[in-house]
């Protein structure tokens, strides 16, 4: 295994070509994870309605009984479909209407009660374009999603906007790993302690390294880094240990463990 100095003098001055098996280690892949978790995650909540607004789009409905014309209309047919919204029953109700003289319409409703055929029933339908309609007196399914979908929407995206704002934040640290690597300053650093986080990668919980290394003109500045548990028989308290650090900032450092190196290079 080689020593701090010899890895040192191995990746040279910045800036330096890093070898990828390196970049991998220090970079690591969780935001890789969280990135690919969180749009698939996401798509749950457009599936969501996707599904109910097959039953109507409530604020059309919402707005054809304001701005429609009204008329009578007949209750032609009712069937029970297999869907539920609020652990009622959905009701699809063929209803016949006519929007003007000599004119006739006929359109599905999906209601949350049964409406026997033959009962006489309100329609409101936009003048401009009477197929667009909507049932008066009788809530629909659209109805009760339209109440369900302003809290439990907010509640389905949450997941998947944090776990985006996780990958994201992940990814920015990521990539300042990497330019640490390939342009930040080397020095050697010491290991002050080793001990278990609370993070785990797999079933292993991963080890949290702290270090300190000297910065000119800022002196001994400390350092924390996770590291894969793989790592740990390696290491022991005091042990030196290369450090990539940005002279601008010395508190943005990172670790680089002789473990990191490929198998050629070690």
């Amino acid at each position: 295994m080689k020593t701090p100095d010899e890895i040192i003098q191995l990746l040279g001055p910045p800036p330096r070509e890093v070898p990828p098996s390196l970049e991998r280690e220090v970079a690591g892949t969780y935001h890789r994870i969280f990135l690919l978790v969180g749009p698939l995650v996401l798509i749950f909540p457009f599936v969501f309605c996707w599904i109910f607004l097959h039953w109507g789009n409530p604020w059309e409905e919402k707005e054809i009984r304001q701005k429609g014309k009204r008329v009578t209309g007949l209750v032609i047919g009712c069937e029970a479909t297999g869907g539920r919204v609020n652990n009622r029953r959905v009701y699809a109700l063929r209803v016949a209407y006519a929007p003007g003289p000599g004119k006739q319409k006929l359109a599905t409703f999906f209601a949350l009660q049964p409406v026997r055929p033959g009962t006489r029933v309100k329609v409101a339908y936009l003048p401009q374009d009477p197929g667009k309609a909507a049932l008066c007196g009788v809530e629909t399914a659209a109805d009760a999603f339209g109440r369900v979908f302003v809290w439990i929407l907010p509640v389905m995206l949450f997941p998947a906007v944090i776990t985006l704002i996780i990958g994201v934040i992940l990814w920015r640290r990521a990539q300042r790993r990497r330019s640490l690597l390939r342009v930040g300053e080397l020095t050697k650093g010491k290991i002050v302690s080793l001990g278990r986080s609370v993070v785990k990668q797999g079933m292993r919980r991963l080890l949290k390294v702290r270090y300190v290394f000297e910065a000119p003109p800022e002196g001994e500045i400390e350092g924390r880094q996770l590291i894969h548990p793989r790592y740990g028989p390696d290491l022991q308290e005091g042990m030196e240990i290369p450090v990539a650090y940005d002279p601008d900032w010395p508190y943005r450092s990172v670790v680089i463990l002789p473990g990191y190196l490929p198998e050629e290079e070690k």
